[in-house]
């Protein structure tokens, strides 16, 4: 007997009968339907540059600028598409934020924050170090259109710089900072912020390193968080991308822009990041737990004069800056490690050139363990004042650590060293 077709039922909601899904669990559901298409159970790819208006006035609605994103039909992939909204709505809900937009790239994302809400005579504000990149983005090219920034390493620094800054627009905090993982009281400088200045200048944080489940800064004060998407939201090293979340005010402004920027995820990358963030609390977790033991293990080598990790808090005072800030904003302590070779350069080339298990490779948070040499790669581009100012010296090395055997990957580092100081 033939059983009647299965009545269509709407895409996977966040509650239901006063149950509050997990993240976890919304990350594999939100957004889709298998009805839509053919009870497919995987989202499909929607490889299509345009799509077909069912009315001119559904075609009106999708032009129209007071029309909230979410609410318009599709019409070409440059402006939205299902791969994208399905990736957004699952990131958002990480992060519990009111909506999320994705990028490219992380540095299209972070300057497109920089296009849609500063313009000249700005100033924005900067927590140092940053990530090679955006560093010259912030000292070098936007001044270019009037647009100034000033850095600050403490806490003491930016309250001075928020105190005669009237022109201040945007604060933007890289926490744990690239590559040296110094961390920033996300809610401190929140408090600071809007203490000094008015309520409209935005609080944003590059959560890259330690990604929502170990760090939350929506919950600590932040406007606005942004990830590189190509990190451990992806997680395996095939494709590029980069997402910012916050209020649906925020983000409306942000994707009514991003059009004409051109900078929106493609389908194909978005596609991948829904797949991989099934798998994201597992991933992270997993690297986070080979992480502490690495980096323990680090601090009893010789060769290493100084290890750089967020989880190093054994023999902290409870007064002690970092273990108090770590406590307050950290799930974990994250999977990215650095530390300070003794030999320098000559010793940090070797011991990369050395590895069998760790790829030397720059990016970060992917399944499979990388490390790199910052001052020549990803800090190359950061001034030399800049680089000795904040210990970016000749002698670190930053790994990142993925989900292979923690023993496999301890042996690895210790033959390397071993060959880099034989």
């Amino acid at each position: 007997m033939i059983k009647e077709k299965v009545v269509i039922k709407g895409k996977f909601p966040k509650e239901i009968d006063g149950h509050v899904f997990h993240p976890d669990t919304l990350v594999a559901h939100l957004g889709f339907a298998p009805a839509w298409s053919d009870y497919s159970a995987n989202v499909p790819i929607f490889p299509t540059s345009t799509y077909v208006l069912p009315s001119a006035e559904e075609g009106e609605c999708a032009f129209d600028p007071d029309i909230a994103p979410e609410n318009k039909p599709n019409f070409y992939t440059r402006f939205n598409g299902p791969n994208t909204e399905i990736a957004e709505e699952r990131l958002a809900a990480l992060e519990s934020a009111g909506a999320s937009a994705l990028f490219g790239s992380g540095m299209a994302a972070i300057g497109a924050l920089c296009e849609v809400f500063l313009e000249s005579g700005d100033i924005i504000v900067h927590s140092e170090p940053l990530y090679g990149n955006t560093d010259r983005l912030f000292k070098q090219k936007l001044c270019r259109r009037g647009i100034h920034s000033c850095g600050f390493s403490s806490e003491e620094e930016l309250k001075e710089i928020l105190h005669t800054g009237s022109s201040v627009k945007m604060v933007f905090v890289e926490t744990p900072a690239n590559p040296t993982m110094k961390l920033y009281d996300i809610s401190a400088i929140a408090e600071h912020t809007r203490s000094f200045l008015r309520h409209d200048v935005l609080v944003v944080v590059d959560n890259t390193f330690l990604g929502p489940i170990g760090q939350r800064p929506l919950k600590h004060g932040a406007d606005m968080v942004v990830h590189s998407a190509t990190k451990s939201l992806g997680g395996h090293g095939d494709l590029t991308g980069g997402v910012v979340m916050g209020s649906r005010e925020h983000i409306h402004t942000l994707k009514s822009e991003r059009g004409t920027l051109g900078s929106i995820m493609q389908p194909f990358d978005a596609w991948l990041l829904t797949t991989h963030l099934q798998t994201l609390s597992l991933r992270v977790n997993k690297q986070a737990e080979n992480a502490g033991k690495i980096a323990h293990h680090l601090t009893k080598k010789r060769e290493i004069e100084r290890v750089h990790y967020p989880g190093l808090v054994k023999g902290m005072t409870s007064d002690s800056p970092h273990l108090l800030v770590f406590m307050k904003q950290c799930s974990n302590a994250g999977h990215m490690i650095s530390f300070d070779l003794a030999g320098g350069k000559k010793a940090a080339f070797s011991f990369l050139n050395n590895l069998d298990v760790f790829e030397h490779a720059v990016s970060l948070g992917g399944v499979r363990s990388l490390a790199c040499h910052p001052a020549s790669t990803t800090h190359r581009c950061v001034s030399e004042d800049d680089r000795k100012k904040f210990s970016i010296t000749d002698g670190l090395v930053r790994l990142s650590i993925g989900t292979e055997h923690v023993d496999d990957l301890i042996w690895d580092i210790d033959q390397a060293l071993a060959k880099a100081h034989g």
